[in-house]
């Protein structure tokens, strides 16, 4: 999956600096132009700041040394805002790029003190998108936080449309153990063809392990489903947070309602003037708990057959972040159940930690169902994976094997063809095409009723493996 082409203007310059030879070029961006907006805000308050400073003279009649100094003293304040705007925001976010190739994930800086950090794809422990904001979230833009082996970290802030840049990096980081076999030559000889396709077979890949339904709840209203996935990549099950989890979270809301109707049993009981009151607690409690709900229900984990992926959503239903941690970066899996009532219960706590030095990049499912049905399928796909790794690279071996095989005997041997009845003109063409010589000898005999220089018979017969390079016998009649 490709990212968002950009328009040129927004890449600009098209040829960016430390591209190595041989590097493909996968993305390229600058962040949104909505940064410059959303950093530029003391600027726009200055300026409307100003402006009513000047309307309310005119209107007011305003006039004197005092207010010709506050025109100016606001004045010089929006010049040095403009300024600090050009240079610490404006200058920094034109000579600022994200960068994405078949080899490493890069941010650089070409401005006057030109700088870059990369890390390789191979290196790469997690990734994560985050959504920061209101605005940031209905714009679909986010930020890409990036972790490496070492503890290092590559934020690409404020992106377009990060999900679809977070693919294309997994996309990239798939294609380079993925076997991109050249078309092997056919063989002409259904003999050697037969030993060579035998010889290069290839083996099945092991099936992904699917998630067992019982580990997933499917809560109504659940939109967090449709994360997008990379080409091949296969979903295995969503896991769900246990239904107990809901109740922690909406014990605020719960109490309120309880609270209400606590409070309408005693102004029934004692007369007193509580409907409105009731009213807004009951109001407040609902939409609380609706929120707390929709957050709830598209906190999910996605399981892969290449990775796990963690939506989690903040602030009720706006913002997520999204981790992304592939199976090959996993070091530990440590399960736990904390508390006497959540083993009565069934749930627990999985943590999946990663090189990564920091926890904010492990993976931690707290209080989901079935935990180890979960921590099963976990380690058996992550066995799974290995196996597939070990076939592929057998597979592709014997592809290998089976081109320079099938090139070599292409090359050594080659099919007698049937010039049988044909021209003289026409047998030395194909006999030149299949790589073999034409030794002619005339009919001693001759045959009535054919014509003169017709080949007659020829030796190899058609359709015998002979040496290429080596001369096809012919006959061809005289009279």
């Amino acid at each position: 999956m490709s990212a968002t082409p950009m328009p040129q203007w927004y890449v600009w310059p098209p040829n960016i600096p430390d591209i190595q030879p041989g590097e493909q070029l996968l993305y390229k961006s600058r962040a949104h132009p909505l940064r410059l907006v959303m950093s530029s805000w003391p600027l726009l308050i200055g300026i409307i700041g100003l402006l009513f400073l000047l309307s309310g003279e005119h209107n007011l009649h305003l006039n004197g040394l005092g207010w010709n100094l506050a025109d100016i003293l606001v004045g010089l304040m929006i010049v040095i805002l403009v300024l600090h705007w050009l240079v610490a925001d404006a200058y920094h976010w034109w000579f600022t790029y994200y960068l994405v190739t078949d080899r490493r994930v890069m941010r650089a800086f070409t401005g006057l003190t030109p700088r870059s950090i990369e890390i390789p794809l191979d290196k790469i422990q997690t990734t994560r998108s985050v959504s920061v904001s209101f605005v940031q979230w209905v714009l679909g833009i986010g930020s890409l936080e990036i972790a490496g082996l070492a503890g290092e970290y590559i934020v690409f802030a404020d992106l377009g449309n990060p999900a679809l840049v977070k693919n294309q990096i997994s996309d990239a980081q798939s294609a380079r153990h993925t076997y991109q076999s050249a078309n092997a030559p056919p063989v002409g000889d259904a003999g050697l063809r037969n030993v060579i396709d035998t010889l290069g077979h290839q083996e099945p890949l092991p099936a992904p392990v699917p998630l067992p339904p019982e580990a997933t709840i499917h809560w109504p209203l659940r939109r967090a489903l449709h994360t997008p996935l990379d080409r091949g990549e296969q979903q295995l099950g969503v896991i769900s947070h246990h239904w107990w989890g809901l109740v922690m979270q909406a014990r605020v809301p719960l109490l309120l309602l309880l609270g209400s109707a606590l409070l309408a049993l005693t102004g029934q009981l004692t007369n007193a003037p509580v409907g409105v009151v009731v009213l807004v607690l009951v109001v407040v409690g609902l939409v609380w708990g609706l929120l707390v709900y929709l957050n709830f229900a598209d906190d999910i984990f996605i399981l892969t057959n290449r990775r796990i992926i963690d939506v989690d959503r903040h602030f009720f239903i706006l913002f997520e972040t999204q981790t992304a941690m592939a199976y090959d970066k996993i070091q530990v899996v440590e399960f736990t159940t904390p508390t006497f009532w959540a083993r009565l219960l069934g749930f627990g706590n999985i943590v999946i930690k990663s090189s990564a030095g920091s926890a904010r990049d492990w993976i931690t499912m707290q209080q989901v169902a079935h935990p180890k049905l979960i921590l099963d399928v976990i380690e058996r796909t992550r066995s799974a994976l290995k196996q597939r790794v070990e076939v592929q690279t057998d597979n592709d071996r014997k592809a290998t094997l089976r081109e320079w095989f099938a090139t070599m005997m292409n090359e050594v041997f080659t099919i007698a063809p049937d010039v049988r009845g044909k021209p003289y003109d026409e047998a030395a063409h194909e006999a030149e095409a299949a790589g073999l010589g034409l030794e002619v000898m005339a009919d001693p005999f001759g045959i009535p009723s054919t014509p003169v220089g017709v080949v007659i018979t020829q030796n190899p017969k058609p359709g015998v493996r002979c040496l290429r390079g080596s001369d096809l016998l012919v006959m061809l009649s005289r009279t």
